[in-house]
């Protein structure tokens, strides 16, 4: 049925989860398993092909996710944050939203090779066109980071 409920998956406390659709319910789940900061480890009810919600009413409902290189965008850009619980983002937040979070909050980017003509990231509303591998980097070793300025595209 067209109008059944959907789970809206958002990147939630540093991992992917979404919100029990199922009216009156207040369960959610997670994506893979839980990072070791939420508690013990267990595998949520969140696939990429659909939502389970096992800890509370077990209804199944389809899952609707951003698009890959959204999400890609989403994690690189969000697991910069040195305290886990600011690594969020919702459906309609675009991926310009996020890195102003960012310089707000005085996370910078990675510093790319000199020879990129002063572009340290290139970025569109849902997608990192150029920089994602030093946003990787960044995430993996933070103190890399630092204040930078952005060339943004598409927005």
């Amino acid at each position: 049925m067209s109008g059944d409920p959907v789970a809206i998956v958002e990147f939630n406390l540093g991992r992917w989860a979404a919100p029990c659709p199922t009216p009156f319910c207040r369960g959610a789940e997670h994506f893979g398993v839980q990072p070791w900061w939420l508690g013990r480890p267990r595998v949520g009810g969140l696939t990429l092909e659909g939502f389970v919600c096992l800890l509370s009413c077990g209804r199944a409902w389809p899952a609707r996710w951003p698009a890959p290189d959204m999400r890609e965008g989403v994690e690189a850009l969000c697991n910069v944050r040195p305290d886990w619980s600011k690594r969020n983002w919702r459906p309609g937040e675009t991926l310009h939203d996020l890195l102003q979070e960012n310089a707000d909050h005085g996370i910078g980017v990675p510093v790319l090779e000199p020879d990129r003509a002063g572009r340290l990231l290139v970025i569109g509303d849902d997608r990192i066109v150029e920089g994602m591998s030093a946003l990787a980097a960044g995430a993996a070793r933070p103190e890399l980071a630092t204040p930078a300025a952005v060339t943004a595209i598409g927005g």
